[in-house]
């Protein structure tokens, strides 16, 4: 019997088919074929994911990747390892019939927008808008709401609309709500998840960290190749909604091209996502590309 190597995941938040790549790896038994007995829990926000992390609760966390460029700043030493979800795949959902759907970053004026909580990304998103766009966007307010609160905010008047997820989006439109924007449409290339693990981690099992970035690579090429797989999954993670919302919200993500080809990082994604965090004042410097990112193990499960 081949013995199996136990390992920790937190990721960000609750269930989330943006992360479909690893929720793939790990149900259909890519991440056991590689001899690994993985423990997937949502341990909060980015920036609970990251601590996760770089207090050795967890080998491995799964959520915003500029937390490792952050953490570089308190003296914790981390690394990006593979790319699980990239541009912007979040989208602004509204009941307000006056509201039309909109790509220009003029149409937030005067909108209040619900996010989750600051540091969270989707508030990164709306607050980098606002500070790139000071004097046209001074009248858009951001308000803040939990997790999993923001069809709330809309429900009781307190914004115009709100930015979130697959599968809500698709669901809430099923539900009379109304799409007014896609977020990768102002940000048009980001890196906004990515698989992070410590430097003492990749020193002590570097074999280990293998493992898992081919898993990532292994589902983010099924899941191109066979997408009905990821639906399966995603009715199974979220058994109350049905088969024809959950493909809608799989094919939204694949249009949105929100899950890369390959677990690389392109540096141009890595290089906007910390200038988005210098935007807002949280990055006090763009460290250099190698001091923050590994990418052996993406281009070696990639040759494989």
């Amino acid at each position: 019997m081949v013995s199996m190597e136990s390992i920790k995941i937190a990721q960000w938040g609750g269930r989330h088919i943006a992360y479909m790549p690893l929720y793939m790896a790990d149900r259909l038994g890519l991440f056991a074929a590689q001899g690994l007995d993985v423990t997937i829990y949502g341990a909060g926000n980015d920036n609970e994911i990251f601590n996760e992390v770089a207090k050795g609760r967890a080998q491995f966390g799964v959520g915003d990747p500029v937390f490792v460029a952050l953490g570089q700043q308190q003296g914790f030493d981390t690394r990006v390892v593979a790319a699980i979800v990239s541009n912007a795949p979040m989208w602004g959902i509204t009941h307000h019939a006056e509201i039309k759907p909109f790509t220009q970053i003029s149409d937030f004026v005067g909108l209040r927008v619900g996010t989750f909580p600051k540091p969270s990304t989707a508030y990164t998103l709306m607050s980098a808008l606002k500070a790139r766009h000071p004097r046209l966007l001074k009248s858009t307010q951001i308000v803040e709401a939990e997790i999993g609160q923001q069809a709330y905010l809309l429900a009781s008047d307190q914004v115009d609309l709100i930015l979130d997820l697959e599968p809500t989006v698709s669901s809430a439109l099923r539900q009379g709500l109304r799409l007014a924007c896609s977020m990768s449409d102002f940000y048009p290339e980001l890196l906004m998840t990515g698989l992070m693990t410590s430097a003492a981690t990749i020193a002590a099992a570097p074999d280990t960290v293998g493992k898992v970035v081919r898993g990532i690579q292994q589902a983010l090429t099924l899941i191109r190749a066979q997408p009905e797989k990821a639906v399966n999954i995603g009715c199974a993670m979220f058994p109350t909604l049905s088969p024809s919302i959950m493909t809608e919200a799989v094919q939204r993500i694949i249009a949105a091209n929100a899950w890369p080809e390959q677990a690389i990082i392109a540096p141009q994604g890595w290089a906007n996502t910390l200038r988005m965090r210098q935007d807002v004042g949280e990055l006090e410097a763009i460290p250099p590309f190698d001091s923050v990112v590994d990418q052996r193990f993406a281009y070696a499960a990639l040759a494989e």
